[in-house]
């Protein structure tokens, strides 16, 4: 199920815009779709009733899945192997998991318990596919916002840290580079006239 969400808006786009579908995209969402969400259904079967340290443990592991497919995915594309397209597929994996985990569970506890096996199969398929568009639409919406935001996390703690071992100007914004010559210039000046 995991790959048939993105099997279907690759489709979609094929029938709207055949110029704007990508072969290698689409193979590259299919199988990490796929990956996902064979991994994460495992992981998220009876979710609701283990102890919060067990919960814990799936989120964390799932989190590393989400974020290994993500950051697969767009090395795979094209776009490099970054941290910060791991740690984005991480954060996004971890807000979800639990979301899709308890309705899943919460569903078989509740009217899964009046159906049959097959109703129940089926049931869980249904809410799997719409925990799976609720994750893509996020994603699609959120995830260049959040890799820019690791990306200037990680250029900032680059930044100090640079500042902080190096003691010097090197490595530091152009911006800040350009501030600290204004004022060794303006110091200069003041001590020339004076």
């Amino acid at each position: 199920m995991g790959g048939g969400i993105p099997s279907v808006q690759h489709f979609a786009i094929l029938l709207e815009d055949p110029s704007a579908f990508d072969m290698k995209k689409a193979v590259v969402d299919i199988t990490a779709g796929a990956i996902t969400g064979g991994s994460l259904a495992v992981l998220g079967s009876g979710f609701m009733a283990l102890g919060f340290a067990n919960k814990l443990k799936r989120v964390f592991a799932a989190s590393g899945i989400g974020g290994s497919t993500t950051a697969l995915g767009d090395w795979a594309l094209g776009n490099g192997l970054t941290l910060s397209s791991f740690l984005t597929g991480a954060l996004i994996t971890a807000i979800f998991f639990p979301w899709g985990a308890n309705s899943t569970t919460m569903a078989n506890q509740t009217i899964g318990k009046t159906m049959t096996s097959t109703q129940k199969k089926k049931m869980n398929i249904a809410v799997d596919v719409m925990n799976g568009f609720k994750q893509t639409a996020f994603t699609n919406t959120f995830k260049k916002p959040i890799m820019n935001g690791f990306h200037k996390l990680g250029d900032m703690f680059s930044n100090g840290w640079n500042r902080l071992m190096d003691g010097n100007v090197n490595n530091v914004d152009h911006a800040d580079t350009e501030q600290l010559q204004h004022n060794i210039d303006e110091q200069t000046n003041s001590r020339s006239r004076g």
